[in-house]
């Protein structure tokens, strides 16, 4: 029950992270658990326990690094059992993200976590908006893939399809966002008018353009 409540509050990108002496009891049942028998799911779910660990500490923290090593090294073995879990690759992205990797080793990880389950709802959002941070690192076919999800993301819903814009406004995603909604007028007159709202309330956030 321990695991499976930060495992939970690890999925949660945008929520303030648990103090990090919540992690140990969790890590520890996981560890018990691939001890008597490895599995995807469970080397996945470490790594997620693990980077929401590495999440809560400060940056300048020495266990932070090796943290994020392990997580990226869980995950990897993940893949290597379950090379279609679109978490996975996912999850891989932010390790890779959070450990300053390079760009493209980032949009690699999240244009496989599109090509897993690109209608995994779960994802939609979060992969969206942190492959508008990477999109200048995709060659033209891949842009492509990434302009079919926004299209895909867009026509979801209205509440969905303005999350996704306010992103897109936000992260410096204007061009591919434009490009997916160029054939839907309702969603382009959504994205124009949020464009002008944006523009009316702050400016843009400064190197992410």
């Amino acid at each position: 029950l321990e695991f499976r409540r930060v495992l939970f509050r690890s999925r949660q990108v945008f929520l303030k992270p648990l103090p990090a002496d919540q992690f140990a009891g969790a890590k520890a049942s996981l560890e018990t658990a691939l001890s008597w028998q490895t599995s995807s799911q469970r080397l996945l779910e470490l790594a997620s326990v693990e980077l929401s660990e590495a999440l809560a500490l400060e940056l300048g923290d020495a266990r932070r690094r090796a943290i994020l090593d392990g997580a990226e090294l869980h995950l990897s073995q993940s893949l290597t059992q379950n090379p279609a879990s679109s978490i996975a690759w996912y999850d891989l992205a932010r390790v890779r993200m959070l450990k300053g990797a390079d760009g493209r080793q980032v949009a690699e990880a999240l244009l496989e976590s599109i090509y897993a389950s690109p209608g995994l709802r779960l994802l939609w959002l979060p992969r969206a908006e942190l492959l508008m941070r990477y999109w200048r690192f995709l060659d033209e076919g891949e842009l492509q893939a990434f302009q079919t999800q926004l299209r895909a993301i867009s026509t979801e819903s209205a509440a969905v399809r303005t999350s996704l814009f306010e992103a897109a406004l936000g992260l410096g995603g204007m061009r591919m966002a434009a490009a997916a909604i160029s054939d839907d007028a309702a969603a382009r007159e959504v994205f124009d008018r949020l464009k002008d709202e944006l523009g009316t309330r702050s400016p843009r956030r400064p190197g992410l353009n």
